[in-house]
């Protein structure tokens, strides 16, 4: 008989994301909390990025002023925030 093994993860390694963007809608900066050491990246509405940027802090504030007003999404791990910019 053959003897299967099964190896199980620490599950103290994994965390759950919970990204906060606000304000939503905005006009000129965003606070993200959560995203700590990752990456986080804006798309606008034809699925472009537009902006890439590494988190190193529990809260940053995004500068969006200079974004066109319109619908944008915030991607950070597998979760998507979409965002308004006014």
């Amino acid at each position: 008989l053959a003897k299967n093994t099964c190896n199980y993860a620490n599950t103290d390694a994994f965390t759950k994301f919970s990204l906060k963007v606000y304000p939503n809608p905005t006009s000129d900066f965003i606070n993200v909390e959560g995203a700590e050491n990752s990456m986080v990246t804006i798309y606008n509405e034809l699925g472009q990025a537009i902006l890439n940027r590494r988190i190193d802090s529990e809260f940053e504030t995004l500068n969006m002023s200079g974004f066109v007003p319109g619908i944008y999404f915030i991607k950070f791990g597998n979760q998507i925030v979409k965002l308004i910019k006014e």
